[in-house]
């Protein structure tokens, strides 16, 4: 037990203690791993290799279409009030082996003919449609956000939902 301590300690000191450990072999035979620059001499200093780190690109910006203005002749065409992502929740971590993210969406009053609803995730469009389940795939790992959108048959947007953001994590599967 003591070895497995010694040595994730040894593992940890680079985050902890600014990349730099030493090892002290004492004159019982014992081992010690310190991060401080030990006093006596016999000490050896154990190189560590930079921390490794991964900056993500900036995720595309999509332009979106400005909202159509309300038609004033046309008596029959519907005002949406309310468009919402109901699914995933907001902040929702979401565990999947295959990737693929239910999206659930509702509408007020409900979707005219020649109107559909557009998902979108990260700015991408990844469903339309008339229904208001979408299942998507594949979305990775990681952080993303989710809007719908209701258009016309011109792509007008009529109305927007507030982004939801989720989080993909992907089981893992350990095999001998």
């Amino acid at each position: 037990m003591n070895r497995l301590a010694l040595l994730l300690l040894l593992f940890a000191l680079p985050v902890l203690a600014g990349q730099a450990a030493y090892r002290i072999v004492h004159p019982d035979g014992t081992v010690e791993y310190t991060d401080e620059p030990p006093a006596e001499n016999g000490a050896e200093q154990i190189p560590l290799p930079d921390i490794q780190t991964y900056e993500a690109p900036p995720p595309p910006r999509m332009e979106r279409p400005e909202p159509a203005a309300p038609k004033g002749g046309d008596r029959d065409s519907v005002e949406y009030r309310h468009l919402e992502v109901t699914q995933p929740d907001s902040e929702e971590h979401i565990w999947t082996s295959d990737w693929r993210v239910p999206i659930g969406v509702s509408l007020s009053p409900g979707l005219e003919d020649d109107h559909e609803i557009v998902v979108t995730v990260d700015g991408t469009e990844v469903g339309r449609g008339k229904r208001t389940r979408f299942a998507v795939s594949p979305i990775y790992r990681g952080e993303h956000q989710v809007s719908a959108l209701v258009v016309d048959e011109s792509d007008n947007v009529l109305i927007e939902s507030e982004s939801v953001t989720f989080y993909i994590h992907k089981h893992q599967v350990h095999r001998p």
